[in-house]
């Protein structure tokens, strides 16, 4: 069954953008989105009503979740971050991934390593 679904030219291209970082077709995509958002809503509620008669508030917020724009992604990232600050800054220009991708927290050696793992053991 076709469906046609209009969307601004931003929403296009969102939409070719993640489907591309997915390898699969912009309409595979949408339709996975469509059919991940059908699940969602559940025949048989999770949660219980509220006073205006609303259920299973636990598949709206898991759908609020991964429906976020990428602003309100950079929002909730920007709280967390001043929330919880990390024990160590980051170096200027560094990313967490550039700081512990591939290396140790220190200069210990491959033998200093695994002699500390053989003392746990």
């Amino acid at each position: 069954m076709n469906v046609i679904i209009d969307l601004t030219p931003e929403e296009v291209a969102c939409l070719e953008a993640i489907a591309g970082k997915e390898g699969v077709a912009p309409s595979e995509y949408a339709g996975r989105l469509v059919r991940n958002n059908l699940l969602l809503q559940s025949p048989e509620p999770i949660g219980t009503a509220n006073e205006n008669g609303e259920t299973d508030p636990l598949n709206k917020a898991i759908a609020r979740m991964t429906h976020r724009s990428p602003e309100e992604k950079a929002e909730v990232r920007a709280h967390a971050l001043a929330t919880y600050p990390p024990r160590r800054p980051l170096p200027p220009g560094k990313t967490f991934s550039d700081v512990v991708s591939g290396k140790w927290p220190g200069d210990e050696t491959d033998e200093q390593v695994n002699a500390a793992l053989e003392e746990l053991s």
